[in-house]
């Protein structure tokens, strides 16, 4: 006798997407946690009700919660590098415009926003007694330098391992790191336009060459000034 349709087991391929979602659903439901209540706020039963799936789902996909954190973790790095390559690709073939897609992405709302800051320094501030975050939270990472350099090492035609071409991606994201912490300690006050410009002014200053970098300075307002004594 034939199973009915309603009491047929899943196609595997069905059980597989109905796994990813199970999945997926429970990553963005820790890292939505994260963002409104820091790790140590975040809790299995808090999961479970943003996520509305069971607390065997969890044991299921990622045995503890530990590995779920790490896994949300992962999944918040790989998002932010696919969005940088994806800006980058889509620039126009000049490498100066990569560099500026790349700078445009990371300044951009799709990845500085409120949810996205408050999970990245949530997991920064667990790395040091948690090491396994340190590698998708580390602002030495090796796929940042490795995305930048390769943006500079073009731009000055020379080896990605150049002590030049170090300095200078190790400047430009220096500069993007304190934007972030300045982001994060004062969203309401933050101004996107000046953090690009001082940023373009770096380039500017390092890059007399490219006068694009300028353009932006000027494209992108004048500093205010700051008005002293009575």
């Amino acid at each position: 006798m034939e199973l009915s349709a309603r009491t047929q087991t899943p196609a595997p391929g069905k059980r597989a997407a109905s796994k990813a979602r199970s999945r997926k659903a429970l990553i963005e439901a820790t890292l939505d946690s994260i963002a409104e209540a820091g790790i140590a706020g975040t809790s299995v039963s808090r999961i479970v009700a943003k996520s509305a799936l069971s607390r065997g789902m969890i044991h299921l996909h990622f045995d503890n919660k530990e590995h779920l954190f790490l896994e949300a973790a992962r999944s918040l790095a790989d998002s932010y590098f696919e969005h940088l390559l994806r800006f980058a690709s889509e620039a126009s073939g000049t490498p100066e415009q990569r560099l500026i897609a790349l700078i445009e992405a990371d300044l951009g709302e799709e990845i500085l926003n409120p949810r996205s800051i408050a999970i990245w320094y949530a997991f920064r501030g667990e790395a040091r007694s948690h090491n396994a975050f340190m590698a998708y939270s580390d602002t030495r990472d090796r796929r940042l330098r490795q995305i930048y350099g390769a943006a500079c090492a073009e731009l000055l035609g020379a080896d990605a391992r150049s002590p030049e071409v170090r300095d200078l991606t190790h400047g430009a994201i220096a500069l993007l790191e304190g934007m972030w912490a300045d982001y994060f300690l004062h969203s309401d006050a933050f101004d996107r336009g000046a953090a690009r410009r001082v940023i373009f002014r770096f380039l500017a200053a390092v890059l007399p060459r490219y006068p694009v970098f300028a353009e932006l300075v000027a494209a992108n307002g004048r500093a205010r000034r700051v008005r002293r004594g009575p």
